[in-house]
């Protein structure tokens, strides 16, 4: 049986209130009332694979890159928030735009951190572990606490001051002093830009704490997450390379935070994390001698079809509030 669907939000965000204001409102007046507020929020995050795409393969100068990436992190922010608007506007809120939206929204949390390491050439892979596995704790949950209390709370440093740092950093370092201060090493031989992440994960993990405290979150479900997800991590860093390690770990995260999000919207059931992918890196990593290539790329493979399948059912099941175009004002 399908939930009643209620959007209740708190945002104590400090960004939120200026940026639609100033930013986003004054950009609406330009979005046709006829575009559905779903394919607003696809195109949005395309900027957002397009950027991890610069961020990967490009070999313009830096300079370029740090331009364009900026660019679609900032245009990524805005369409985030217009299609809210537009929905609001248009009357076509429902339970299957929120899961459009949000789910979205949770891939991009490795693909922002992913897109600062590969053009500022963060190297060390234990800060790269804890940057990606800190973020999903804190991301899911956010979202565990929606599924039991019904409330998505955003703190007032969360994602939107997240992506907008994130877009002010790249376009500042298109300026050659900047980029020189943002690569040097003042401590433990560690670049400024990396200290400014690590002071950014560093509170995620408080967020992550501060909301299993205030949604008294006392399921063991959810900790059994958090300990497979610490455990597929360690495992990640111990037999692959950052690249993958971050796709594992975004999937495996997102596969299961899509499941706390087809219980809130889509059937009210609360289901158990994977157990397959840490079981089957620690099998391969303490007892068989497994082929490391084949080994990450099954795990990828396979996490990447829980994802489409958890996707494909709360679609399906929400599949009646699609809107391919809205209806005349």
């Amino acid at each position: 049986m399908i939930p009643e669907y209620r959007y209740q939000v708190k945002d104590y965000s400090i960004i939120t209130p200026p940026f639609k204001e100033y930013i986003v409102k004054p950009l609406m007046r330009f979005v046709p009332w006829w575009i559905p507020a779903n394919m607003i929020t696809i195109v949005s995050n395309v900027c957002m694979y397009v950027a991890l795409i610069i961020a990967l393969y490009s070999r313009l100068d830096p300079i370029y890159n740090y331009f364009f990436a900026a660019i679609l992190v900032f245009l990524y922010a805005v369409g985030d928030h217009i299609d809210g608007m537009q929905a609001k506007r248009t009357k076509t809120s429902s339970a299957l735009g929120e899961f459009f939206d949000h789910y979205l929204d949770a891939f991009n949390t490795g693909i922002l951190l992913m897109i600062i390491i590969r053009l500022y050439g963060v190297n060390n892979p234990y800060l790269i572990a804890f940057f990606i596995s800190a973020n999903y704790l804190a991301h899911a949950s956010v979202f565990y606490e929606q599924y039991k209390t019904g409330w998505l709370i955003f703190e007032k440093m969360g994602s939107l001051e997240a992506v907008l740092l994130t877009s002010l950093i790249l376009i500042a370092s298109c300026f050659t002093p900047v980029n020189q201060i943002l690569l040097s090493t003042p401590l433990l031989n560690l670049k400024v830009i990396e200290l400014i992440f690590l002071l950014s994960t560093i509170g995620t993990v408080i967020t992550f704490i501060k909301t299993a405290i205030r949604a008294k979150i006392t399921e063991l479900n959810f900790y059994i997450f958090c300990l497979l997800l610490i455990i597929t991590t360690l495992l990640c860093l111990a037999m692959v390379s950052s690249f993958k390690l971050f796709l594992i770990i975004t999937l495996y995260s997102g596969f299961y935070i899509g499941s706390l999000m087809r219980g809130h919207l889509a059937d009210g059931k609360e289901r158990l994390p994977d157990f397959v992918v840490p079981l089957l890196l620690g099998i391969a990593y303490f007892v068989l001698k497994i082929d490391i290539h084949t080994l990450s790329f099954a795990t990828i493979l396979f996490l990447t079809g829980c994802v489409l399948y958890v996707a494909f059912r709360v679609v399906y099941t929400l599949r009646a509030f699609w809107v391919w175009e809205n209806p005349i004002e």
